[in-house]
């Protein structure tokens, strides 16, 4: 439910902060370069550049209806299709897994791809894996060299029981926490930047707290990074990022034992996605951060918002005290 636009409120010391120890510094992550330059990518359920429809979720937070409509961090973009449907590698490269395996009972293939070099260098070993998951029977096998397009295998079921395609992309490394969103890779027609909306600001516990509501066409589901940032009338006085790919990167330990993105508040910041169904036109997700300094000339409050798809496209929103 949207809350009402920046209602400044004092509530006292009724809510503590649960954020966790500050987010590992981690070196910049090279964007993937491959999704709307690639000469030939292509969607796992088409074969071709045609954008594959419905999406069940997309990457990053979900409410989990399989599970009570829990909260959890996906990191990848499940595809409805019909159980048996034949599966397409969206880009050549050489097959690393095809068949069940300890984390994917369903059957996996992930097949590894050599990308271009970042910012003119030559072909690096750098390189990113797509991984298809709830795979039933595979036309490859480890080690077959793969073009895009080739059908690698059908869909089986879902651990549980769902007729849907999971896809993964993981990029400069094969682990979970290399994980970048799909549309990263995949071709589709960007029909503009998500929209955000500034909800309220609140003062809670000594500390400045603004939830925001970010909505992203139910067709796209292309959120990457949210900005937060507080004004002193002009002056900054602080600024968050919420950002899928280096949270993913930052919070995902070795086998993921821990769950941390899974935790619906971390680092002081609260994932509230809405649910979604594949019918649905539009997904919305309200991030409320939770442990901004406080702004104590209330009339020079001003909040600004930005939120960014994965494409580079932004929108960027601005409320004053008063809601000015």
């Amino acid at each position: 439910m949207r809350r009402q636009i920046l209602s400044w409120v004092v509530v006292g010391s009724l809510y503590s902060i649960g954020a966790l120890d500050a987010q590992e510094a981690l070196p910049p992550l090279e964007p993937v370069t491959v999704g709307p330059y690639a000469e030939k990518v292509v969607w796992p359920i088409s074969g071709t550049t045609k954008q594959d429809a419905p999406f069940a979720s997309t990457f990053g937070p979900r409410q989990l209806s399989v599970d009570g409509y829990r909260h959890d961090f996906n990191r990848g973009m499940d595809i409805r299709c019909t159980i048996g449907t034949p599966v397409h590698a969206c880009v050549a490269g050489e097959v690393r897994v095809a068949g069940k395996t300890e984390t994917s009972p369903s059957g996996t293939i992930q097949i590894r791809s050599v990308k271009p070099g970042v910012s003119g260098k030559p072909k690096t070993t750098d390189y990113y894996t797509v991984t298809y998951l709830n795979m039933a029977e595979f036309e490859v096998k480890e080690g077959d060299q793969v073009e895009a397009g080739q059908i690698i295998g059908k869909t089986g079921p879902s651990p549980r029981g769902y007729d849907l395609l999971r896809v993964e992309l993981r990029d400069g490394g094969s682990s979970l926490k290399n994980a970048v969103h799909p549309l990263a890779l995949l071709p589709y027609e960007n029909a503009g930047p998500p929209t955000i909306a500034i909800d309220t600001a609140s003062e809670v516990a000594g500390h400045s707290v603004v939830a925001v509501t970010t909505t992203v066409s139910g067709e796209e589901m292309d959120l990457l990074r949210v900005e937060v940032a507080l004004f002193d009338g002009t002056n900054e006085v602080a600024r968050r990022t919420y950002d899928l790919h280096e949270w993913n990167r930052a919070y995902t330990e070795p086998k993921d034992t821990k769950k941390l993105l899974d935790q619906q508040t971390l680092n002081g910041v609260r994932a509230e996605p809405g649910q979604f169904r594949s019918t649905q036109e539009k997904f919305e997700l309200t991030l409320v951060f939770e442990d901004l300094p406080v702004v104590k000339n209330k009339a020079k409050l001003a909040v600004k918002a930005k939120a960014v798809d994965v494409r580079g496209q932004a929108k960027e929103v601005e409320r004053k005290a008063g809601g000015r």
